[in-house]
């Protein structure tokens, strides 16, 4: 049985095929969850094999990707509630833990977040700035020397925090792992323009979620005149 894979946004779906004999057998569903299966017969055994190629030929030409073992179920988001700082220093923004997990949903359903991305190693920045700072190792919380330690760490790892979009999506990460990164300009801008007028396709908004995505979409548009926005969990 060949498995073939097609990953986007909040999808991830998986297609298998196998023919025997006369007999084409495919298997489809959502990755982590039972598959629907189907059997077709054909005439003789070199029918079903043109059959065999022509399928996986379409899958693949329709973005389809072949793989030896199964990805694992996209994990859903978690209720993370964050403060979203301007670099100006002017008022922040906060999100709950709903509004956020939502709003992420949101954005990576209408392709504008990539919830796959990889965020940058940020570690090399902590052992440069221990060892700027002349310390013998990285300190605890209780350290005396801790918050000035992370700020160093912040002031060094500006670049890799504000990591850009790649192929026209911002990174979901910046939401979802880890601590101050930061969200552009050019992201605002992005995000502030695209988020309210992308529709979803097979749901909508409640009146609250609406709320939320009014809020979000005001805050990038001053955010993006602020220079862009540092991402804090509280």
């Amino acid at each position: 049985m060949r498995r073939f894979e097609k990953i986007e946004g909040n999808k991830a779906e998986y297609w298998e095929i196998d023919h025997d004999g006369d007999v084409v057998v495919t298997r489809s569903g959502i990755i982590g969850k039972a598959a629907r299966e189907r059997e077709k017969s054909f005439v003789d055994d070199m029918a079903a094999e043109v059959d065999f190629d022509k399928q996986i030929h379409a899958k693949r030409r329709d973005g389809w990707v072949e793989v030896a073992a199964p990805s694992e179920p996209l994990a859903d988001f978690d209720e993370r509630a964050v403060s979203l700082r301007p670099l100006d220093g002017s008022k922040a923004e906060a999100f709950d833990g709903a509004a956020m997990k939502y709003l992420l949903w949101r954005m990576v359903e209408v392709q504008l977040f990539d919830r796959h991305r990889t965020p940058p190693d940020l570690s090399r920045w902590g052992y440069r700035a221990w060892r700027q700072l002349g310390l013998d190792a990285e300190p605890t919380p209780a350290s005396p020397g801790y918050d000035e330690w992370v700020g160093r760490m912040r002031e060094l790892s500006v670049r890799d925090r504000a990591a850009d979009m790649e192929s026209h999506l911002v990174g979901a990460f910046k939401f979802r792992d880890g601590s101050h990164w930061i969200v552009t300009p050019e992201e605002c801008v992005y995000i502030a323009a695209e988020a309210a007028n992308r529709k979803l396709k097979r749901k909508k908004d409640t009146d609250e979620q609406a709320a939320w995505l009014e809020r979000w979409c005001a805050f990038h548009a001053r955010a993006a005149k602020a220079g862009g926005y540092e991402v804090v969990p509280v």
